[in-house]
């Protein structure tokens, strides 16, 4: 197992137990914010996520800090385990 998906499969199992007593999400992700999660959950950076969106690095870095709010997330791995939890991404 690569050690990403390991780290991953830890935040999402922390994630399932902080659910429990939280809850979803209260805002909504937008259909651009689902994207580039699921494009970091496959392992690509911020500038290839950029790459394939047509968007500049920074525009990436803002949608991602824009998801770690809305989700309540530390990291981006956190924000992936939540998004995949409440079935953002898949």
């Amino acid at each position: 197992m690569h050690p990403t998906e390991s780290a991953l499969r830890k935040d999402v199992a922390s994630s399932r137990a902080r659910a429990a007593s939280v809850g979803p999400a209260s805002l909504p992700l937008s259909p651009r914010e689902q994207e580039v999660l699921a494009l970091l959950a496959r392992g690509l950076s911020y500038q290839e996520c950029a790459s394939v969106l047509g968007v500049g690095r920074e525009t990436v870095k803002t949608l991602v800090k824009r998801t770690l709010r809305k989700l309540d997330a530390t990291c981006t791995r956190e924000a992936i385990a939540i998004a995949f939890r409440e079935g953002n991404i898949t």
